[in-house]
């Protein structure tokens, strides 16, 4: 799920993704990678969905005078992968 909102001059992204076994219960473990490759973005915060219990990945961007921003974003535990590559564009 995308949901966007434009605040304070930026732009906010939600990504929602699903749960598994390897999610660790304490979601400070896990590594957000995010980029924008023509936007700055904010480092996300990572909490939980409050229906599916999957994580919840939130980030600000701001464009600028971009007119396509592409984004990528994963989750990663120890190094290794826990989520797929979630791309927007």
């Amino acid at each position: 799920m995308i949901g966007s909102a434009f605040e304070e001059g930026g732009i906010t992204l939600l990504i929602d993704f699903q749960e598994s076994a390897d999610v660790p219960e304490d979601l400070r473990e896990v590594e957000r990678l995010i980029h924008g490759n023509t936007a700055d973005v904010s480092a996300g915060v990572l909490q939980r969905n409050p229906e599916s219990g999957g994580p919840r990945l939130t980030f600000k961007f701001h464009p600028g005078d971009a007119g396509l921003v592409e984004f990528r974003a994963q989750l990663r535990l120890n190094g290794a992968p826990l989520s797929e590559v979630w791309m927007y564009r």
